[in-house]
Order: C-alpha cells, then structure tokens, then sequence
C-alpha cells in the first residue's frame, strides 16, 4: 500500500493512526507543514520500505535527548530509503541508529540541527550506499566504523 501526501501544505500533527495502517509499503508525508514529533508507533510499519518525512516542521519528542524516533523505526526490518531532512530535530544521532534496517540504502538526515557526535552505530548501516549528514551541527572525529560501509557511495558530511 501507499500513501503519498506531498506538498499538500498539511499541517498539524502526523496523526498516529497511520501507525495502524500496517500494509504500507511508501509513506510520503514530506513538503508539509507537520509539527510535533514523530508518532513512535511508525515503528511497528513492519513492511515499510521508504519513509519521507523531509521538509516539515517536525521535532524530537521533548523530554529526549536523541531523535527517539529513530529507535522506533529499527522495527522496521524492511527499510530501505528514510529521509527526513530539513526539519528542527535539534537533538543527538542515536547509536540505535546502527539497528535500523540491514537493507537501508539512503539515509538522509541533512539540515536538521542534529548536535554532537557522529553515532558510531552508523557504521553498523553495511548496506548504505547513499549517507547525508551536512548542514547540521555536528562534532568530533568521523567514527572509525564508516570504514565498515563497504557499499557506502555517496557521503556528504561536515563536521564542526
């Protein structure tokens, strides 16, 4: 099944019914004006393969840290596109972030006022081949473990 709602200046919350909906395949919620954090129960869309949330307003749960969604989505063991640039995470990459699914292809989590380290779990994605991580906040060295992403082909970074 899927559901494409781009660019459809939607706005509100990302209602969590859709958490119900457990035949999706694509999920399209980008280019929208969404707030709020992201229902945790995307998490149990067993069978998603893309999730496109970018370009929204959509910010971490308040009481986390880390983008506590992410965790979630690690249910999600047939993924392989998640993009959700250009919203105000304003929080730190998890290192359940390595859990996400072993099929992920892209992961693309650019302009999200994401702060701190590079997760080392990102070097557990074997399977990426497309990794964008610019224009946040990041810090520190580049984990050793992107040396593990043997299919890695594309990475675009910057690290403060």
């Amino acid at each position: 099944m899927i559901l494409s709602l781009n660019a459809n200046q939607l706005s509100g919350s990302i209602p969590s019914y859709l958490s119900n909906c457990s035949q999706f395949r694509f999920l399209e919620l980008s280019n929208n004006q969404f707030t709020g954090p992201v229902p945790e129960g995307l998490g149990h869309l067993e069978n998603l393969l893309v999730l496109l949330l970018h370009v929204n307003q959509l910010e971490n749960q308040p009481e986390s840290i880390e983008i506590s969604f992410l965790t979630n989505l690690t249910r999600c063991r047939s993924l392989k596109r998640l993009v959700i640039s250009g919203n105000p995470l304003s929080s730190l990459l998890p290192n359940s972030v390595g859990n996400l699914s072993s099929t992920l292809r892209e992961f693309i989590v650019d302009s999200c006022n994401i702060k701190g380290p590079i997760s080392k779990g990102i070097g557990s994605l074997r399977n990426l081949t497309f990794l964008v991580l610019r224009d946040n906040n990041l810090s520190g060295p580049i984990p050793s473990t992107i040396n593990g992403m043997k299919s890695l082909q594309r990475l675009f970074l910057d690290v403060a």
